[in-house]
């Protein structure tokens, strides 16, 4: 008997004894099974709504629901509250005092490490804990005392943004399991569902859907294809965490929940993964003109503001596909070096006449697969003698690629040298580039004073929380740094303000800049002279430039090169303005680089008998 059967035939029979009571005269109808099944019921649903787990998890969901709405401060006191109500009827009292010592540590000093403070603040947390446990309450765990309180610590550090500070402070790309992790997981829900006490039928259901939502929203995460002058913590402070977590939801926030589209599309059997990535496409792109662009939604704009977004998305994929500047290696640097080995020999005897060879290993991290060329040389120095060696093999290779480059040079030097001399290897890189990025706030002219301080305020703690009003990029050999406003560390640029821009290059590797190729700031990949920025005063070449003159070889160690400073005009379209607009920047140079190793080597004849 199938499932629609039964429900037929289960019909069936309590129609015909309803027919058969009402026709015998009988005016009263009788279901003990149904009264029973009721009352059953009604005990399951008091079983459920009276279980503090699940009071957790209705308060969780709410909340996490509310979350978009909620400012810092209330995110704070919404956590506190339910870090306190955990302890207190979830793990019945255990961990409280540690929760209490970290709250008061954490949120009213501010998560201070300067060494007098956490001296005596240890001592007294300490002292306090050792008298709770070993003198008052001596019955209790420490060990589960300890865990019943790290727990809800924990889940308040994950719901107020340690995975999106974590995404920000290392500059880590956005994966689809981060994206999951920051948006679409509710802590506390889960928290107060899995820490459930009673059973019930309802809380049953209720965590079997849990643990599928989990499953869900996990898979698609890791199987894209299926889906200062004051005290100051060196620790980041709760305030951190929330502008952490505001920043990346920005970033990452109007795609549609992955459980909710993989639902929408269960009865598309042939196309299933097609539909998901559609759905979360379009809410993605809905987001960005509703809520970036401000775009009216069912209007031509919104339309067209939707197919404009959508081929942006197109080309920028395309871009990594060939290696272009949205590549989320972008974290990893550049990095070129001279290794000795076992076979870098530093004492050697040679017979007479025959040439000295010494062997090093040259190795390049290269992250983003560039293709350059190589040149190597080598040469001899003993006191005011400088020879030029030989490079056994190609000293010139072109075309080179690779994530990793690694070459063994060997250098063969004149029969000439004995005793202690030093080896000194080269290797000119060329064709390098290097990228940096810089975030900027345009905002509108308000003659509210007022008004526009709390635009500030509210602008600063969203998106520039730590030091991202300066420019940010790989650790590589060589970088573009570059700024502009006014200060030019000033993120927020107002359209009343003289603007100065700046550019210099730094050179935090170990060896020189020998030329400097190129240079160009673009903004969605299209340099800024064409989008409307221009030179008012200054440097001509300001916003792009060729061919720079660099300081002697001698001296071009010196840790960075100006490129170009000026005061520029903005673009109309960020003069007259009804809300502010936040904005990327991308700073590009292409540049040659010159590596450097010095070995000292001692060379005896071999006396022949």
């Amino acid at each position: 008997m199938g499932i629609s059967d039964f429900f037929t035939s289960a019909i069936d029979k309590t129609s015909a004894t309803t027919k058969k009571n009402v026709g015998s005269g009988t005016s009263k109808t009788y279901f003990p099974a149904a009264r029973v099944a009721g009352s059953a019921v009604k005990a399951d649903v008091v079983e459920t709504i009276t279980d503090y787990g699940f009071i957790l998890f209705f308060i969780g969901l709410a909340v996490w629901l509310l979350n978009i709405y909620l400012n810092p401060a209330a995110k704070i006191i919404m956590g506190t509250i339910l870090m306190c109500y955990s302890s207190l009827l979830i793990f019945q009292r255990k961990g409280i005092l540690l929760i209490i010592l970290f709250w008061t540590w954490y949120i009213y000093f501010g998560a201070r490490t300067d060494q007098t403070f956490a001296l005596y603040f240890g001592i007294i947390s300490l002292s306090t804990l050792f008298i709770y446990y070993k003198l008052i309450n001596k019955e209790r765990n420490v060990g589960d005392e300890l865990k019943a309180g790290a727990i809800p610590i924990i889940i308040f550090f994950l719901d107020i943004g340690l995975i999106s500070l974590l995404t920000t402070k290392f500059n880590l790309p956005l994966t689809d399991l981060t994206q999951s992790l920051i948006l679409f997981i509710p802590w506390w829900a889960l928290l107060g569902l899995f820490t459930s006490q009673k059973q019930s039928n309802l809380l049953s259901f209720f965590k079997a859907v849990g643990i599928l939502y989990v499953i869900v929203i996990l898979v698609i995460g890791l199987i894209p294809s299926v889906g200062y002058t004051e005290i100051k913590s060196t620790l980041p402070g709760a305030e951190q965490f929330l502008a952490a977590q505001e920043k990346v939801q920005s970033q990452i926030s109007g795609k549609e929940n992955p459980f909710v589209s993989n639902l929408a599309c269960i009865t598309e059997f042939e196309n299933f993964q097609g539909c998901v990535n559609k759905r979360q496409e379009d809410s993605e792109l809905n987001n960005i003109c509703k809520k970036q662009e401000k775009k009216q939604e069912g209007t031509e704009d919104f339309a067209k503001c939707v197919n404009d977004q959508r081929e942006k998305k197109k080309k920028e994929a395309a871009s990594v596909l060939v290696g272009g500047t949205n590549d989320p290696t972008i974290s990893q640097p550049t990095k070129a070096e001279f290794i000795e080995t076992k076979f870098s020999t530093k004492n050697a005897f040679t017979e007479p006449g025959k040439p000295i060879l010494q062997q090093i290993e040259f190795k390049i991290n290269n992250p983003r697969k560039q293709i350059i060329d190589l040149e190597f040389s080598c040469s001899f120095v003993q006191g005011d003698k400088n020879i030029e060696a030989k490079i056994l093999g190609n000293s010139l290779e072109k075309s080179v690629g690779g994530e990793t480059i690694r070459r063994t040079i060997v250098c063969q030097g004149p029969n000439t040298f004995k005793g202690t001399f030093n080896i000194v290897y080269e290797a000119k890189i060329k064709g390098l580039k290097s990228v940096s990025r810089l975030q900027r706030a345009f905002i509108p002219e308000i003659k509210d004073y007022s008004q526009n301080e709390e635009m500030k305020k509210e602008i600063l703690s969203t998106y520039f929380n730590s030091n991202n009003q300066w420019s940010q990029g790989a650790e590589d050999l060589s970088r573009v740094d570059f700024a502009f406003g006014n200060p030019v560390d000033n993120p927020i640029v107002e359209p009343t303000s003289m603007i100065i821009f700046s550019s210099v290059l730094r050179n935090p590797g170990k060896g020189k800049i020998i030329a400097i190729k190129n240079y160009k700031f673009t903004m969605n990949n299209a340099e800024l002279d064409s989008l409307g920025f221009s030179v008012k005063s200054g440097d001509e070449n300001c916003l792009s430039g060729t061919s720079v003159t660099l300081p002697p070889l001698k001296t071009s160690f010196i840790e960075q090169i100006p490129l170009s400073t000026c005061i520029i005009n903005l673009p109309d379209n960020f003069k007259n303005l009804k809300e502010y607009q936040y904005r990327e920047f991308e700073g590009a140079v292409e540049y040659d680089y010159l590596v450097r190793k010095e070995i000292s080597m001692t060379v005896k004849t071999l006396e022949l008998s």
